[in-house]
């Protein structure tokens, strides 16, 4: 080999390599905690606000939050523990879960095993000695502290309003009314469509700039339509930054076949994160709809970013819609800001 054909070889060789990590992919953080210690905060702030203990918060935070680090795949866990291997690595204490849930009958049993068993501690840290990689100020702006967030102040809102900007939150389908909390942070950007014929246009006129961006916020039984519609239309998903499914009534049939990132593919290079949250009521057998994780072509372009949020005690219409609104604007515009 010449040393031209060399010099041609090395810049070839990174050329591969710009583009590579110019390749969008995603972000790692451990969304659901992250999302759980949102609303954990959201609970503290009211009752430290009444001089109430540490006991009271944890209480209050187990009556409306659910976590344990080893619930990762939490419907196949729920459904037939004794039938499921751990992805390898497993998690710490994932083998030992999965044990104790085979031991049990019932689905009631083992949200019982997964959720009162005190795993839910690391929610209860105080984020300032968790590291970097879990201040919040850093992500968003210096007035969006996790004491700030307890109390809702209106720094928070306004770091929120600065990183959403260009954003309009889209309500689509039934479950947990979450307009008036987000409306108080977001204003006119946050709206109520109905899913009929007519809402891709209804979509569109919300974007009249090429700099409008959308975040859905899609509930239960408006998944299959709201989702199909995103897949035949490249244009909207261009426009759509974020999606937050809660509860969903998924095809999983269709899921399988459609949700991938060649057929969602998009003009922005990025990967668009796909937020999931299920409610689940301890007596009942309803699935979760999980969201499914699509394997990353060979041209390594991944534009889907399925991130899992876990479970609440349902049912979702009775959730607090505005604490439920705070934590899901922290962590999308968490998630948004280190895209």
């Amino acid at each position: 080999m010449t040393l031209d054909h060399a010099l041609w070889a090395f810049v070839v060789v990174l050329v591969l390599v710009a583009w590579w990590y110019t390749l969008p992919r995603p972000v790692e953080l451990d969304w659901e905690r992250l999302f759980k210690i949102a609303l954990v905060t959201g609970i503290r702030g009211p009752i430290e606000a009444r001089e109430g203990g540490t006991e009271e918060w944890l209480a209050a935070g187990r009556e409306r939050v659910w976590y344990h680090p080893a619930s990762r795949g939490l419907a196949e866990k729920l459904a037939r523990p004794d039938q499921v291997s751990p992805i390898v690595p497993a998690l710490p204490g994932e083998r030992a879960l999965l044990e104790k849930l085979a031991a049990t009958e019932s689905r009631a049993e083992r949200l019982d095993a997964l959720f009162a068993s005190g795993a839910d501690e690391p929610l209860y840290d105080d984020p300032a000695v968790m590291g970097e990689g879990w201040d919040l100020a850093r992500m968003l702006g210096p007035d969006a502290t996790w004491d700030a967030v307890s109390t809702w102040e209106d720094g928070v809102v306004t770091v929120l309003n600065r990183r959403l900007e260009k954003q309009t939150w889209v309500c689509l389908g039934q479950g947990v009314d979450l307009i008036e909390p987000l409306g108080q942070v977001l204003g006119e950007r946050a709206v109520s469509l109905p899913v009929d014929d007519g809402l891709l246009e209804a979509l569109e006129e919300l974007c009249p700039t090429l700099a409008d961006r959308l975040v859905l916020i899609v509930q239960g039984e408006a998944a299959r339509a709201v989702i199909e519609l995103v897949h035949a239309d490249e244009g909207l998903r261009n426009r759509i930054t974020a999606v937050v499914g809660l509860s969903l009534a998924l095809d999983d049939a269709w899921m399988a076949e459609h949700f991938n990132h060649v057929e969602f593919d998009t003009e922005v290079h990025r990967a668009a994160p796909w937020f999931h949250l299920a409610f689940l009521e301890r007596e009942s057998e309803s699935a979760l709809g999980t969201l499914p994780v699509p394997e990353v072509p060979p041209t390594g372009r991944a534009v889907l970013d399925p991130i899992d949020l876990g479970a609440l005690p349902g049912p979702a219409s009775v959730y607090p819609g505005d604490l439920l609104a705070r934590s899901l604007l922290i962590v999308v515009a968490a998630r948004l800001a280190l895209s």
